[in-house]
Parts: C-alpha cells; sequence; structure tokens
C-alpha cells in the first residue's frame, strides 16, 4: 500500500503531541 513520508511522520507526531 502506498503511504506518503510525509502523512506518516505527521500521524506519529500528532500521535506523540496528543498523549503529551
Amino acid at each position: 500500500m502506498l503511504i506518503n513520508a510525509d502523512i506518516m511522520t505527521g500521524a506519529i507526531a500528532f500521535l506523540f503531541y496528543i498523549r503529551q
């Protein structure tokens, strides 16, 4: 499946942001 690296890193950064 094709996932953009920018979207992937953005999603991870978002998860870290909402968990802090």
